[in-house]
């Protein structure tokens, strides 16, 4: 009955097929014809096997249906496949839809044209050409032309009346030869698309690997193509496969296969694919097999790394293969989730050991959709378990490839989500459909080690010659997640030795000692002992050799030991680790309360009791509880270091403020750890989660607590930060409550992926510069201002407390606090941060309860008063308010006059100080006469002048960090040469700027209150400085332009060597800087020219607002151009040049180098205009 089972399949159908196109060249003739039959079963295995697609679709009406099995049986001949009605529509199927399927899944459409065509026949032509179907026209009748479908009226029929017939198939033959590569192409990725689109869109159907690079390559050749072209469809497809390659969901099914049984995993790979399985089939996602440079093997052990399950076609050839075997034994070792199909009778001795306890699926003997819907039951079972394998393994061999490096180690939820997967309990004497390998425990464990802050469960002591236990033991302990210390892989690059082991030792909950013949004669083991005894740490021990009693150190010889030396068999072993987990289970959560707060209370008596260290909130309340339910303990009590930093810590309870906290990503936690620590060091109080929350607490409650108590907001700059939902949620909860925010750079990180509010700030850099000199930064950073920040911090901790209460006067500030809040506010309009709405409408109610208080007071009094005498008191009243006005005027004119002579004298002061400065600090007793040129404005043609320029002599000078002591990106020192060229003597001020915004229809940016005028423009971006010179330029037809890094040099230095251009010193009133004596102190920018100029006649090149230049950054002054021309480079970063009003006067040296990116305005930038090297006449 030509059942579909008794089809050639295989390699035993491609070589039929290819015995069928066997050519007999020279005269030669076949020994024996090919049946007519026998052409049939190889075209019909050939359909099957290529899932019912065709070589051509025959459109023929029923009384030429007999002309249509002679084309087939033709066509058969060649091994051309053909579609028709009565062979192809199956039983009980749509064949209208049918009949559209085999028109999509034909390369060509062939008509018979005859003088009558049906208006069905015609449908199904349409339908062809929709689909741009190749469309031959067969003539089987002669048939007048006005009867030929206009759309077939240009095409070249072939001739298939009878007396033509013969040529007729020659020709049909020729055809479908020409160009079949192209149209098998569109026609597969045309069933493709079209299955893509009824699936939803799902991305099983999207093509991957080879098929997607072919198909990319197809798609490009043939885009012009004139006739029958790809499709929108294609080209809509391919797009979709390319983007999805980066965010694909995993494989859940590698198919491992012998080629002889191709036809058979075709046939399951497309049946997976429709039932919403996702597949790795190598004919379909493996890279193009010509490609020399690709590892097949390791491309092949990749995917099935990344596949939920690996399913195995058996049979002999499977069975014998030494592919499928390499594929079996790798998935093992991953622990995969095995699944055998049989599809073909194999012999069991046959069968790889891996799978001789596995079961198997039959589709040999069974009904090939009773045992798919058994395979696809199975499939289907404990996914999340089985997914969860696959992501877990992934990310523990990328972590494996990259040096098991810190950051990438699972994090936050992962990290406890896996744990959690790891700890997975298989009970009812169900087993897991898969294993997690020793890596990923030993991943998962290290993860929780670095998110402990390096401590662990267990202190590991032994020989080494003990070894090979050790790893045993240590593998076992990590499959429930339990985490070890070893000086193999805990000691870091570096470290003292010796002072690592006791750390890891102090840094454990218990310690595990194994006795053994080497481990009892050793030094080190007994040192390791004595130091866990000294710290009452918790000792297990494990006889891992037959060693007698007598030879036991003494510590340990009434201790009962765990014995690993009687074990027959795994059995004894596994129990034996039971027995080592029920003793870390038992008191759990007293020893490692034990050991954190002993880690901490060294620390605290190491840095002479730094009360940074002391404990605060409710890690001073689970303390104290501890304690109290530990102190009559007999074994392991609390030391009396416990005591003495709970005690301390008790009386400095309510005094400790947070002066910064710490947000960053966990990929960034040894960066962050150890700024936390050299923090605490310098007598910094931090709050960092890692040891500031504990478990089973509202973690995003307490790290909200944890910003509004903080001074500061440090924030750790990396890829992975800025990309964190975390991080974002603790950025704007910081910026909502106007935290101050400092940002240090670990990780390069571009500017524009950054949250907004820290785009505007500038950062000190930890990634180009060295650990201590950016701390010492950040230290300087975190007491700028300390006090302001600090009563910021309290104020609206207070205002928070009054709007949780509904705004309670209960909770309003008294007398004394509300003075002392006015005083704030006044002193804190021009710092950082500002004071917030919440406080101001705090303060400003404060302010109005007092005041309504005190008119109820006094209105009582009055009353009072009145129904005693009131006319003579009223009279009296009047008398004393009078005098009390006069003498209150007497008083303020007094005090004015007092202000005034103290200014008087301070100006005087400051004037005498000034000239001492001038004589001792100067190198030169008088000033040379300036060696600046003359003095040029140049008009503006819509009138007016432009900034006023100072030309500069041409020179060469030392550029760089001359004197020492500078910053890393200040060298090396070099020799620039400079050409003459003219350069604005201020900075550009809002005058010059808001000429140029009203010109050009642009927003004026913002002074702050500060004024306008002479002032320097401030808020620009690098790109509005541009926009204003060339605006000058158009205005004046010179060529302005910014001044590059070295011209902005010479011109600051104005022919000195010095820090600054009047020498080492920074000196009093020289300059508009933090500590410069300035009347503006560091609240606001200075007019420009309020100091005296260099000796090239330049003003503010010390100090009052850093100004943009042409050059891009580069982190050193290696290859640096030595011709003072702009210094090209790559990035979005700018150089900022001469410090401003709120930097220290070690930013505003001549050598100093400031960065930040282009898009970037702030209050303290700004920007001067250069002109020249010479190329016209002023």
């Amino acid at each position: 009955q030509k059942a579909a089972q008794h089809l050639l399949v295989g390699q035993q159908r491609v070589a039929a097929e290819a015995w069928l196109l066997t050519e007999f060249l020279g005269g030669k003739q076949p020994p024996c014809q090919p049946a007519t039959l026998m052409c049939e079963f190889i075209c019909e295995a050939r359909k099957q096997a290529e899932d019912r697609m065709t070589d051509i679709f025959l459109c023929y009406a029923p009384k030429e249906t007999d002309l249509c099995h002679q084309v087939v049986q033709s066509l058969s001949r060649h091994a051309k496949t053909c579609w028709t009605y009565d062979s192809d529509i199956q039983t009980g199927s749509q064949s209208e839809r049918a009949i559209e399927q085999g028109i999509e899944g034909a390369d060509n459409f062939g008509l018979f044209l005859s003088p009558v065509i049906s208006e069905s026949r015609r449908h199904e032509l349409a339908y062809a050409l929709k689909y741009n179907k190749r469309i031959i026209p067969l003539l089987v009748a002669p048939t007048a032309a006005e009867q030929i479908p206009n759309a077939l009226r240009g095409l070249q029929r072939i001739d298939l009346t009878e007396t033509h017939r013969a040529a007729g198939f020659e020709t049909l033959l020729r055809i479908l030869r020409n160009e079949h590569a192209y149209y098998e192409r569109h026609k597969v990725l045309l069933v493709r698309a079209l299955k893509w689109i009824e699936g939803n869109h799902k991305p099983m159907f999207l093509l991957r690997g080879y098929n997607l690079e072919t198909a990319k390559v197809w798609l490009q050749i043939n885009q012009n193509r004139p006739g029958q072209p790809p499709l929108p469809l294609h080209q809509t497809l391919i797009t979709a496969s390319e983007t999805a390659i980066s965010d694909q969901s995993g494989t859940q099914v590698y198919i491992s296969y012998s080629r002889q049984d191709n036809d058979f995993v075709r046939q399951l790979n497309t049946r997976l694919q429709e039932a919403g399985k996702s597949t790795w089939f190598d004919q379909e996602n493996q890279t193009k097999n010509t490609n020399a440079d690709v590892d097949f093997e390791a491309e092949a052990f990749k995917s099935i790394a990344s596949a939920d399950n690996l399913v195995l076609v058996l049979s002999p050839a499977s069975a014998a293969s030494n592919y499928c075997q390499r594929e079996i034994k790798q998935a093992a070792e991953l622990g995969k989730r095995i699944i055998n199909l049989l599809c073909r009778e194999t012999d069991a001795n046959t069968i790889p050991n891996a799978l001789q306890s596995l079961p198997w699926l039959d589709f040999n003997r069974s009904d090939f959709d009773q045992a798919f819907l058994a395979l696809v039951e199975i499939l289907e079972r404990q996914t999340d378990y089985v997914r969860r394998h696959t992501d877990i393994l992934v990310q523990a061999l990328h972590w494996q490839q990259n040096q098991r490096a810190t950051q990438h180690l699972l994090v936050g939820k992962q990290r406890q989500a896996a744990e959690q997967w790891l700890k997975t309990e298989f009970l009812g004497g169900k087993q897991p459909p898969c294993q997690p390998t020793a890596l990923m425990c030993e991943y998962i464990c290290q993860a929780r080690k670095n998110a402990e802050n390096l401590m662990t469960d267990i202190f590991i002591c032994y020989d080494e010659q003990d070894k090979a236990i050790r790893n045993q033991v240590i593998q076992s302990l990590s499959r429930y997640a339990k985490t070890c210390w070893t000086h193999v892989s805990d000691i870091q690059k570096g470290a003292n030795y010796e002072r690592a082991i006791e750390q890891g030792i102090e840094n454990a909950d218990n310690f595990c000692y194994f006795i053994s013949p080497y481990a009892v004669a050793s030094d080190y083991c007994q040192r390791e002992l004595n130091h866990a005894l000294q710290y009452n740490k918790r000792v297990v021990p494990l006889l891992i050799a037959p060693t007698p009693a007598s030879a036991f150190p003494e510590a340990l010889q009434g201790l009962q030991y765990i014995d690993l030396t009687d074990n027959t068999c795994q059995a004894d072993y596994d129990s034996d680790i039971d027995d080592i987990l029920n003793i870390l289970k038992h008191e759990q959560d007293y020893y490692k309360q034990h050991k954190v707060l002993q880690v901490l209370a060294l620390k605290w008596a190491t840095e002479n009791r730094n009360p940074a260290f002391l404990l605060r909130g409710h890690n001073l309340e689970n303390a104290q509880i501890w304690l109290r339910l530990s102190n009559k303990r007999q074994q392991h009590p609390p030391l009396e270091l416990h005591h003495q930093l709970i005690t301390a810590s008790e009386a400095a309870k309510g005094q400790l403020g947070t002066e910064v906290f710490i947000s960053y990503s966990r990929k960034d936690g040894d960066f962050a750890r150890h700024l936390n620590t050299v923090l605490q060091e310098a007598g910094k109080t931090t709050w960092f989660d890692q040891v500031s929350i504990s478990t089973g607490v509202d973690f995003e409650k307490k790290i909200y607590k944890g910003i509004d108590g903080a001074d500061n907001f440090v924030f750790v700059i990396s890829p992975d930060a800025v990309q964190s939902e975390y991080c974002k949620r603790e950025v704007n909860y910081a910026a909502d409550n106007s935290k101050r925010f400092i940002s240090v750079l670990h990780r390069e990180t571009s500017p524009d992926t950054m949250p907004l509010a820290l785009r505007k700030i500038h950062w000190i850099d930890f990634k180009d510069t060295t650990f201590d000199k950016s701390c010492r930064k950040l230290i300087q950073a975190i007491e700028l201002d300390r006090e302001h920040v600090h009563q910021h911090t309290m104020l609206q901790q207070r205002a928070h407390d009054w709007a949780e209460n509904n705004r309670s006067a209960d909770f309003l500030l008294n007398i004394t606090a509300c003075a002392n809040a006015e005083s704030w506010q006044t002193t804190a309009q021009n710092k950082l941060p500002a004071p917030t709405v919440l406080q101001l409408d705090f303060i400003e109610n404060s302010r109005q309860a007092i005041k309504a208080n005190k008119w109820r007071k006094a209105l009582m009094i009055l009353t009072t008063v009145s129904m005693i005498a009131a006319v003579i008191l009223a009279v009296v009243a009047v008398v004393q308010m009078n005098e009390a006005d006069v003498e209150r005027q007497k008083a303020n004119v007094e005090r004015e006059n007092a202000k005034q002579a103290e200014k008087t004298a301070e100006k005087q002061t400051l004037l005498a100080e000034q000239e001492r400065q001038k004589a001792n600090v100067c190198e030169k007793a008088k000033p040379e006469p300036t060696k600046a040129g003359r003095v040029f404005q140049n008009a503006l043609k819509d009138g007016g002048l432009g900034p006023e320029m100072i030309w500069l002599p041409a020179g060469k000078f030392r550029m760089g960090d001359i004197q020492g002591g500078g910053d890393d990106d200040e060298k090396p020192v070099h020799e620039v040469s400079i050409g003459r060229f003219a350069m604005s003597r201020y900075e550009v001020t809002f005058d010059e700027y808001d000429r140029f915004a009203e010109a050009t229809s642009r927003n004026k940016p913002r002074d702050r209150g500060w004024g306008r005028g002479k002032r320097p423009v401030i808020s620009v971006f690098w790109h509005d400085a541009v926009d204003y010179v060339k605006w000058l330029s158009e205005q004046t037809q010179k060529p302005y332009r910014l001044p590059s890094e070295a011209e902005w040099e010479y011109a600051a230095r104005a022919g000195t060597d010095t820090k600054y251009y009047w020498g080492n010193q920074s000196g009093v009133n020289f300059g508009h800087f933090r500590g410069s004596g300035s009347e503006w102190s560091v609240q606001q920018t200075a007019p420009v020219g309020s100091f005296a100029p260099n000796d090239f006649g330049i003003y503010d090149t010390v100090g009052n607002v850093w100004e943009w230049v042409a050059d891009p950054w580069h982190s050193s002054y290696d290859n640096a151009p030595s011709d003072g021309s702009v210094w090209k480079g790559e990035g979005d970063f700018r150089v900022l040049r001469g410090g401003s009003f709120n930097d220290f006067s070690f930013s505003c040296r001549a050598a100093y180098r400031g960065r930040n990116t282009s898009g970037l305005r702030s209050c303290d930038l700004g920007f001067r205009v250069a002109v020249g090297v010479v190329a016209w006449t002023e």
